[in-house]
């Protein structure tokens, strides 16, 4: 089949090695745009912080400057130690809380301790008068059945 169009092969080779010329020739393009656009990217960020530091430096200059600052920084200060006396308060009344729900915990314990040893001791002593209570019963019945015996 080549040998009927020896031509066209020919043209295929050119037109396939002209195509890869192009490729390179454009990849070689992209990167280069690419690294053009990085740079570019790069010098405005670098702009970016150079205009944000003198703003910053400027608006640090002029609220140095203003009288109202230092008024501020004093309401500031005043505002965090009372702040900071109200937190104080705050956690020690905590702490006296806890402290006093934990004593009266305590005497609940110890109440509950003093009513179970008093109730022990009542049911001894009923127990105690129960057992005297039979006692004068056997007692008294064997008393009265002798009485009855005798009449």
């Amino acid at each position: 089949m080549s040998n009927d169009f020896p031509d066209v092969h020919h043209k295929l080779c050119k037109k396939a090695a002209h195509l890869t010329a192009a490729f390179y020739y454009l990849n070689l393009k992209n990167d280069e745009n690419n690294l053009i656009l990085q740079t570019t990217i790069q010098a405005y960020e670098k702009e970016m912080d150079n205009i944000i530091k003198i703003a910053n430096d400027m608006l640090d200059k002029h609220i140095k400057d203003n009288p109202q600052y230092k008024q501020v920084k004093e309401i500031s200060a005043a505002y965090q130690q009372f702040k900071q006396g109200i937190e104080q308060e705050r956690k020690e009344a905590m702490q006296e809380f806890k402290d006093y729900k934990k004593a009266v915990e305590e005497k609940e314990k110890q109440r509950d301790e003093d009513i179970g040893v008093l109730i022990q001791g009542y049911e001894e002593e009923i127990d105690n008068i129960k057992e005297k209570l039979k006692a004068l019963e056997s007692l008294f019945g064997s008393q009265v059945d002798g009485k009855d015996l005798e009449r």
